[in-house]
């Protein structure tokens, strides 16, 4: 298989598989060889009294954990309400765990994935996208049990963190890369073969590897394996009942993830199907015109990797099918007298005008106005985003962004600045809203305000490596060679050629004196 378009492969195995965590510190948390779900009797009454997260640890990562976390996807979301809630239901939750003194703080990340996780400092982090899924508090407390287990559990391994930087380069940085780099192809060629269908598509059609990044719910950092799911799902259905709530949540909750991940995968195939149509006519079509080795090559590749990591999907990921049929084994055996399921509407259900279903209708708006934009839709694209930014998405910084965006690629540079200062109001914008904030002041020529920025955005998110090439141009501006040799280096360690060439295309900017 060729090179061309590597970052597909890249983001695609990081995402259905982030690496393996190792299940030997189970027995380093619970003074065992190995946990796992016992054959006879609850997973709570494995755990002792003194067998409890290090918490001066916990404390040591607190700046580190959080940093990282607010550049998964754009960033932190900050909504007291909806925040609020969650924590009240993690802290009964807590209050009648064995360990009441590991107290997480819940957080919320602006991403339409449905996915959460816990992070090695104690904390648990909600995607937005998994609560527009669910409608019954008993499924979102089994959210928050199930991370909780994980934190008890100390689920997380020495190279979560850096498994953690290298998802955000992959993930983040790496798609619109992709996207820059096929927009330049297909301005190149679009003379050539200006008569050939389909061709306008070509750049929105790289994108369907990122579909198979959204079909696996448990793609972010730490990637668990199976034991570990487990006992956080098993732990998680004790530490909830004990806290007042129906088991049903659990399996409850899971159905609708099996749901989810059904609907992404027939969609992946329907795409592998739809483009490995086109990839033929391409073949033909660039063949009569002398380029279809470049074209062929490309599609044959997306093809091939598409196929290979659906195909890993089923070995990879733990399927919540799979979760449901194991968990409520562990149900029914544990918990034979809960009765009929119980099913409390969630506050933002029972109420359409409910502030967090406002928040909810608004942040799924801006995640749409951006799809409407990679297909080069402005005027849907422009309605969603205005749509976003109205109400409570006004001072959302993910909607800002997108709105941001969409007056760039249009060429109105005022209100793209406009909207980007919006953005950065929020408290805490994301990285890729950092960095449009530094290639702002980069277009500018303003070169002391885009070095204060990137080293703002630095400090902020504990060196993401997103910033890594924009440190090479930036310190090469200035003539540092020493900060530039340190990011090159740090570039290199990131084995991602897609991202490495991001970074070597900043340092050919400073050689040939383009800054």
């Amino acid at each position: 298989m060729s090179t061309r378009f590597p970052t597909v492969l890249m983001v695609l195995s990081l995402s259905l598989g982030l690496g393996e965590a190792r299940a030997d510190f189970f027995g380093e948390t619970l003074g065992f060889d190995s946990v796992s779900v016992p054959d006879d009797g609850k997973m709570i009454d494995v755990m002792e009294p003194d067998d409890h997260p290090d918490l001066t640890e916990m404390a040591r990562a607190q700046q580190r954990s959080q940093a990282l976390m607010r550049t998964i996807e754009h960033g932190e979301l900050e909504h007291e309400p909806l925040r609020g809630y969650l924590q009240d239901l993690m802290d009964r939750i807590v209050e009648h765990s064995p360990y009441p003194s590991v107290r997480p703080r819940v957080h919320l990340i602006s991403s339409v994935s449905p996915n959460a996780q816990a992070a090695p400092d104690g904390s648990v982090w909600i995607h937005v996208g998994i609560l527009t899924n669910l409608k019954y508090e008993e499924q979102v407390a089994f959210v928050l049990a199930h991370e909780y287990g994980h934190i008890l559990f100390e689920h997380w391994d020495s190279e979560w963190f850096e498994r953690t930087q290298y998802y955000g380069v992959v993930a983040g940085r790496g798609v619109r890369e992709m996207s820059r780099k096929v927009e330049a192809v297909t301005a190149e060629f679009r003379g050539v073969t200006s008569g050939i269908k389909g061709l306008e598509d070509l750049d929105r059609a790289i994108f369907f590897g990122s579909l198979a990044y959204k079909a696996s719910t448990k793609v972010l950092a730490p990637a668990w394996e199976r034991e570990q799911e487990d006992v956080a799902d098993a732990l998680g259905v004790d530490l909830m009942v004990r806290a007042g709530f129906h088991p049903s949540g659990a399996n409850s909750f899971l159905k609708v993830l099996a749901e989810h991940e059904a609907r992404a995968l027939a969609e992946q195939k329907s795409q592998s199907e739809v483009d490995a149509e086109r990839a033929e006519k391409m073949e033909q079509a660039f063949s009569m015109n002398g380029l279809g080795g470049v074209f062929e090559e490309a599609f044959s590749e997306l093809s091939d990797i598409l196929e290979s990591e659906i195909d890993a999907l089923g070995v990879k990921h733990y399927a919540a099918a799979d979760r449901m049929v194991d968990l409520g084994t562990y149900v029914f055996n544990q918990y034979p007298m809960a009765g009929a399921p119980v099913e409390t509407e969630l506050p933002w259900v029972r109420d359409a005008r409910h502030s967090v279903a406002t928040l909810l209708d608004r942040h799924a708006a801006a995640y749409d106005a951006h799809q409407k934009l990679m297909e080069d839709d402005f005027d849907q694209s422009i309605r969603l985003a205005r749509r976003a930014v109205s109400g409570v998405g006004s001072s959302m910084s993910y909607s800002r962004f997108i709105f941001h965006e969409i007056r760039r690629k249009q060429g109105d540079a005022a209100k793209a600045a406009q909207n980007l200062e919006l953005a950065m109001d929020a408290p805490h914008p994301s990285i890729h809203v950092w960095i449009a904030h530094i290639r702002q002041a980069i277009d500018q020529a303003e070169w002391n305000a885009a070095r204060t920025r990137l080293e703002e955005a630095d400090r902020i998110s504990s060196g993401s490596p997103q910033l890594l090439p924009w440190k090479i141009r930036i310190y090469g501006h200035f003539g540092d060679q020493e900060k530039v040799r340190e990011a090159q280096m740090d570039c290199l360690d990131y084995q991602v050629q897609d991202f490495q060439e991001s970074c070597s295309e900043s340092y050919a900017l400073i050689q040939n004196g383009s800054n």
